[in-house]
């Protein structure tokens, strides 16, 4: 018997398009759910378009603000993010999130679901200030109804961990985060796909408190189980890669940094394409470990690549990209001291 998920859910929407036609709701049902498989295996350009044409399609039978309906637009909102693309995002989102709250209220599980997605995205363009109060207001909600231990109060709790990290808040960071994988251990299992990025969270706590030898236990953990849970080329296991190059190249081991960095910027040039902004990180880790070697060649490049998806994703009057000009601009300057 054939369990590939992709494969059920391809002959799944096959069948119901035989049986009940395009437009019936079994069949958009189907549909959203064979774009959700390809997106949780990061095939995003073939996702993008079923949940396109299935969520309008959903808009003209069922109406704008049927459940079926707004829940395809969140999923085409989280495609959207995950794919790299914040600014079609965002408006996707407020409108799910407005809709839900005046047809299901602001407590119902798919309301909170759109907050703490609208402020996930918030946070990543760099909006701590507004996330902020979407992830407490999620969270209160989600441990009063649903429970301290239920996979989306874990869920809202690791993002606002990451938000109280990003703030430099590294303590109630770190006890957020020790929480958070404590439950999901215990709960869900040491195996559950969700577990190798909790680790890495706390990894990279303390990391910044400087506790390297506990962190790198952790990532090399969150490595294991990725490659075995999620597989090599997916998008966390990738990341966390990433995040154990870091770690060995603050311990000095140089060498072995570099190789890990090149093979998950290979991976996810591979999985996610080569202008995807969650490369941008490992880019200019990589630039910088080469920069550090004396290797200023071989970083310049690395740093034009980040400077332009900088521009393309945040825009030229993003503070962060500015400072990078201004990084970048001393680079070409050393180079050409020395002849470079």
């Amino acid at each position: 018997m054939n369990h590939n998920p992709l494969q059920l859910a391809t002959r799944a929407h096959e069948l119901a398009l035989r049986q009940y036609g395009p437009e019936h709701p079994s069949t958009l049902l189907v549909a959203r759910n064979l774009a959700l498989v390809y997106r949780l295996q990061a095939r995003y350009t073939e996702a993008q378009p079923i949940a396109e044409q299935t969520l309008q399609i959903q808009e003209r039978v069922l109406g704008l603000e049927h459940p079926d309906t707004l829940k395809s637009l969140d999923n085409l909102a989280s495609l959207l993010a995950v794919k790299g693309d914040p600014i079609a995002a965002e408006p996707i989102y407020r409108r799910a999130l407005e809709a839900r709250e005046r047809v299901l209220g602001p407590e119902h599980p798919d309301t909170l679901n759109s907050l703490n997605n609208l402020a996930l995205l918030l946070a990543r363009k760099g909006d701590n200030p507004a996330a902020e109060p979407l992830y407490r207001r999620a969270l209160e909600v989600r441990e009063r109804v649903l429970g301290p231990e239920h996979p989306d109060t874990l869920s809202v709790l690791n993002n606002l961990a990451n938000l109280l990290s990003h703030k430099a808040d590294l303590p109630a960071a770190e006890a957020l985060h020790r929480r958070v994988l404590e439950v999901q251990e215990r709960v869900l299992g040491q195996d559950h796909p969700n577990t190798p990025k909790f680790l890495d969270n706390l990894a990279l706590v303390l990391v910044r408190q400087g506790d390297l030898t506990t962190a790198e236990s952790l990532h090399r953990r969150a490595l294991e189980i990725g490659q075995r849970v999620l597989g090599p080329d997916h998008p966390d296991t990738l990341k966390t890669m990433s995040c154990l190059a870091s770690l060995l190249a603050a311990k000095g081991d140089l060498v072995a940094a570099e190789q890990l960095y090149r093979s998950a910027i290979q991976g996810m040039v591979r999985v996610l394409g080569p202008e995807h902004p969650d490369i941008l990180p490992s880019l200019n880790d990589l630039s910088t470990l080469l920069a550090n070697k004396g290797d200023l060649a071989g970083a310049l490049p690395l740093l034009e690549r980040v400077l332009q998806g900088m521009l393309k994703f945040m825009g030229p009057d993003d503070t962060n990209a500015e400072a990078f000009v201004k990084h970048l601009a001393s680079v070409r300057e050393a180079m050409a001291k020395i002849g470079c």
